[in-house]
């Protein structure tokens, strides 16, 4: 205590009186202390002193310190009453205790007395804080029960016979049937026998209101066997052109009307506790055999009070706390234990915890003789502790564990309260934290902006729910979803709930695929237009060179059929064959050109050397190649992909890159076949290389994308570009 112990002290010696004081002034207590001896004087102390404790010795001329206790009780007086005397028997300490002193104190030992002063003195002030903590106790029950109530688990689709046709908008399933065992049951089989009329009626009820949440709660059929207790709405949206069914939402409220059971039974334990201040009392020898117990300890272990007497403390301690216990007792010779816990097991097997405050026993030779404690049960505490914990423990996960944005603003459009996430943004978009009770809107880039959302908030304080899209460029370009709840106390409308939701990725995805759409479109228009060009090269090679040969050979041939000599028929002849053979070249030609014959027979190098060779013949480009490969055929995907992709980067070489030199290299490794095509032209531009709508890139990624190959461009400024394509074998 800061302020000073006030004590009243009864003693019909001066000199013990003066030796009291003496051992009190040796001690670090700030105390005033005022003595009596008389039944008169200790009367009008209590009235007019305001006593913290009291220190009594037993025998007194005129009363003893029973009849003192008697007073202090019948003045309704809450101070600690310590016995201070020469010499007691055990019986008669354990008495009195039962009667109502905090503590006795020979006084051959005063060395204990500011200590059990103070040990009193906080056991009373203990008993005062355990009925606020009551109080609070029955507080957050309440709260808890509300917090139950709004806390959805599980969602349901039915038809209008109540059979289940979607049971996938919930992750939970309170009775954890699967969707094809329920689609099975009834819904009344379901239903526990008592609560079936119930459960008629609010299907009635759900049919002749479309619209309407109807209440339920009832028991139902869990897969296991037994039955739970489930409550929620059902709503009949069997006329919604989206929802076509009836949506049944409830929740598991098993352990809440487990927790109201259990809850009823702890306020009528705890009030029997506070008004009683009865705890257990047990008493063991120097042996740490059982010499007393009361009928609360017994009561608290479910034992009979003999059964218990006689039997050593550690048949009844829990086994991993024997070494403490050992401790305990060990240290008893010394100075008393305060609010040390153990755990016992009772007669029936179950774990019970306990809060142990002790004093050694001596005799009156000063001589260890065991162990005066009290016990407290607060088994009940542990379990509502731990209970506590993992209610805040999983509010704050369900709030603060999602990436979405949640806050409430009040009708001054100041801060309600706010999630992780939120404060998380603030810090990143707005370098500061909004404090509670501090406005939203002071954080806004504009007046624009600050108007913008403020009108969103009062249609939200006006009764509407609505959601808005919102769409930022800065810092970064981001997308999200607002939606906007109102809050309502009674009929009164104090604030509203915001839950925003980034759909960015959606909205980007949205993007990609309509530029996806569009490089398709352009695309196949880019094949078109290659197949129009190359059907318009094939049909002038046909013509213009290999028509005009055949017509010679024609004309030929006729002029054969007039000829009369045979010498010249025969030299006419030898001009037509080689006419025929500049034909067949010809054609062989066309069909090269179309598909070389060389990447079917002699694969894919064979063919990269004869494309090198044609390109520097025709093109007057110096054109080299160099291959490190382990084989030289491959697949008919893999080698038709790695040819057209470099005749394609040829073509873009003599169309665009102004090109001296070109250099090609074949490489293969044990896991990768790459193809790689330099040159040492003006380069391509970033913009064009990224450009979705550049056809003759796109066109050799989308030949990469079909073997599941890679294909990338460099390339700088007048130092050329690189072309790599690279496949895993």
């Amino acid at each position: 205590m800061n302020k000073a112990i006030r004590i009243i002290h009864l003693e019909d010696q001066r000199s013990d009186a003066d030796i009291v004081k003496r051992e009190l002034d040796k001690s670090d207590i700030q105390f005033e202390i005022l003595w009596v001896t008389n039944k008169k004087d200790f009367q009008k102390a209590l009235n007019e002193f305001s006593a913290h404790i009291i220190l009594s010795d037993h025998s007194l001329p005129s009363f003893n310190s029973q009849q003192a206790l008697k007073i202090v009780r019948e003045e309704h007086l809450d101070i600690p009453f310590i016995l201070v005397t020469a010499t007691m028997s055990d019986e008669f300490a354990v008495s009195l205790m039962r009667e109502g002193i905090a503590d006795y104190i020979l006084k051959d030992r005063l060395q204990r007395l500011p200590k059990a002063i103070l040990n009193a003195i906080e056991k009373y002030d203990g008993e005062k804080e355990k009925q606020r903590y009551f109080e609070k106790i029955i507080r957050n029950e309440k709260l808890f029960r509300a917090l139950i109530e709004h806390n959805k688990e599980s969602i349901t689709l039915l038809d209008k016979d109540f059979q289940p046709f979607d049971i996938g908008l919930s992750k939970v399933s309170i009775t954890d049937y699967t969707f094809g065992e329920r689609e099975k049951l009834n819904a009344l089989e379901l239903t526990h026998p008592d609560d079936r009329e119930l459960v008629k009626k609010v299907m009635q009820d759900v049919l002749n209101n479309p619209g309407v949440p109807i209440h339920v709660v009832s028991r139902i059929k869990h897969k296991k066997g037994d039955y739970i207790w489930a409550e929620g709405t059902v709503t009949n949206l069997l006329e919604n052109d989206v929802v076509k069914g009836i949506v049944a939402n409830l929740r598991d409220v098993t352990e809440q009307k487990r927790a109201e059971a259990a809850i009823k039974e702890s306020e009528q334990r705890y009030r029997n506790i506070v008004e009683t201040a009865q705890e257990g009392i047990w008493t063991i020898d120097e042996n740490n055999n059982t010499s007393f117990v009361n009928k609360k300890l017994a009561e608290i272990l479910e034992y009979a009070p003999e059964e218990m007497v006689g039997k050593n403390v550690f048949d009844f301690l829990y086994i991993e706390d024997e070494k403490q216990a050992i401790k305990l007792i060990e240290n008893q010779k010394n100075e008393p234990v305060q609010n040390i816990e153990f755990r016992f097991i009772t007669k029936n097997g179950k774990e019970v915890w306990t809060s142990i405050a002790s004093n050694g026993i001596y005799n009156e030779e000063g001589k260890y003789k065991g162990v005066l404690a009290m016990v407290t049960n607060v088994t009940e505490k542990k379990a509502r502790q731990k209970q506590e914990e993992f209610d805040r423990n999983n509010l704050s996960a369900l709030i603060n564990n999602t990436k979405d944005l949640m806050w409430s603003v009040d009708k001054d459009f100041n801060l309600i309260t706010s999630n992780h996430p939120f404060d998380e943004m603030c810090k990143v978009t707005f370098e500061r934290v909004i404090e509670k009770g501090s406005s939203v809107l002071s954080v806004a880039y504009t007046v624009e902006m600050q108007e913008h959302f403020r009108r969103f908030y009062e249609r939200a304080f006006a009764g509407e729910i609505f959601m808005e899209v919102e769409h930022f460029t800065s810092p970064v370009e981001y997308w999200t979803e607002i939606s906007y709840y109102p809050i309502r106390k009674g009929n009164e409308i104090i604030g509203t709930a915001c839950h925003s939701r980034d759909i960015t990725h959606i909205k980007i995805a949205k993007r990609k695929i309509e530029e996806s759409e569009s490089q398709i479109r352009n695309f196949a228009k880019h094949l078109n237009k290659i197949q129009e060009e190359e059907r318009s090269h094939l049909a002038r090679e046909l013509h213009d060179e290999l028509g005009q040969q055949l017509a010679g050979i024609k004309m030929g041939l006729s002029l054969i059929t007039m000829l009369k000599d045979k010498e010249k028929m025969v030299d006419k002849a030898k001009f037509i064959t080689k006419d025929v053979d500049d034909a067949i070249n010809s054609m062989r030609k066309v069909a090269t050109e179309l598909r070389p014959g060389i990447l079917d027979s002699l694969g894919l190098i064979a063919s990269l050397e004869w494309l090198v060779e044609e390109f520097e013949r025709k093109k007057g480009i110096k054109c080299t190649i160099k291959t490190n490969v382990k084989k030289t055929i491959f697949e008919k995907t893999t080698s038709t992909c790695f040819f057209r992709v470099c005749q394609e980067s040829l073509t873009n070489i003599f169309k665009h890159a102004q090109a001296s030199e070109v250099n090609i290299q074949v490489f293969q490794n044990d896991r990768e076949l790459i193809l790689t095509v330099t040159d040492n032209g003006k380069g391509i531009s970033t913009e064009k290389i990224n450009n979705p709508f550049s056809m003759g890139l796109l066109g050799m990624k989308e030949r990469a994308g079909v073997i599941g190959a890679e294909l990338t461009v460099t390339s700088q400024a007048n130092e050329g570009t690189t072309i790599r394509l690279r496949t895993t074998l």
